[in-house]
């Protein structure tokens, strides 16, 4: 019985030691792989990896899908180059699916080692109300190499700190989504912007509220005042914006409050009519198509004017 019991005692100690290499060797794997990613790599890892870990340009602009397919890099680059007679970078780090805690985090780990001369955010009120931290952890692969991903997740709760210490969790279904950005890299002709080029069927512009919660969730709102006092410690400019839905049935307050407290620009263009009266430049409701990105781009750089003194100098 003794013998029995010893092997078993055994076994256990075995398997959780065989665990613990395979642990170890999928995170050493899972390092070298995204360390060695080409900065312009396709797909939202390689763009997560750049844009938490490497990208250095003047300018920077965050956000969801909405970001990513908004905003044109390079005729806002363009633009603002011209009125401030500079030779500015400017890169789009927007992601699809990644909302206000996602960029609030990346914004936090580019500000950790890189002094961008302005930051554009791209958001609206229904993400201070989201309980999803998916976004989040969708940076979990960072958990090791970067601290600021890591207090991200530890603060959302002790259980995301227990699954995260693991890299079979953390890498799970993603070392091959690694492996096959290599294969993609591409040309960053674009600097991130990502168009579309679908037009909206009109059965399809029904912009309908979602069942959210109307209470702000405090762990957003935290990470909002902290990365916008660590801005303004930095004096690092920052714009938030809002840009275009088709009629919205929802507002912005909870930002315009916000930002009014704290003396932030906050260009909100999600309700205008020019895109009210023209479902033609959206894909669909909530995004525009590259017909709509191109206009709304020139109406953004003209609501951004007055905050760009400061990179004249």
């Amino acid at each position: 019985m003794k013998n029995k019991n010893l092997k078993f005692v055994l076994s256990v100690i075995c398997f959780i030691f065989l665990l613990l290499i395979i642990d170890f060797v999928i995170n050493y794997i899972g390092e070298s792989l995204l360390v060695r990613l080409p900065d312009y790599a396709s797909g939202q890892i390689a763009k997560d990896n750049f844009r938490l870990n490497r990208i250095k340009t003047d300018i920077i602009i965050v956000g969801s899908s909405r970001g990513v397919h908004h905003y044109n890099a390079n005729q806002l680059c363009d633009s603002i180059n011209n009125y401030i007679k500079k030779d500015y970078t400017l890169y789009n780090a927007s992601l699809d699916g990644k909302f206000l805690n996602s960029n609030l985090l990346a914004v936090e780990s580019i500000l950790n080692r890189h002094t961008p001369k302005l930051l554009i955010l791209e958001t609206q009120d229904s993400e201070l109300y989201s309980y999803d931290y998916a976004d989040v952890s969708f940076s979990s692969m960072h958990y090791y190499s970067n601290n600021i991903v890591k207090k991200y997740i530890d603060n959302i709760g002790w259980k995301e700190k227990i699954k995260n210490s693991s890299s079979l969790f953390r890498y799970n279904q993603k070392i091959l989504s690694i492996i096959g950005a290599f294969s993609r890299s591409e040309e960053n002709k674009d600097n991130g912007y990502l168009p579309l080029f679908g037009i909206m069927k009109i059965e399809q512009n029904q912009n309908k509220s979602t069942n959210i919660s109307l209470k702000i969730n405090s762990y957003t709102l935290n990470n909002l005042y902290r990365v916008l006092d660590i801005l303004k410690k930095k004096n690092i400019p920052i714009v938030i914006a809002t840009s275009p839905k088709y009629k919205p049935t929802t507002s912005n307050k909870e930002l315009a409050y916000i930002c009014s407290e704290l003396n932030i620009p906050y260009i909100d263009l999600c309700d205008q009519y020019i895109f009210n009266s023209h479902a033609e430049y959206f894909q669909d409701s909530i995004h525009l198509n590259y017909n709509g990105a191109q206009i709304y781009t020139d109406m953004f750089f003209e609501q951004l004017k007055p905050y760009l003194k400061q990179l004249k100098h």
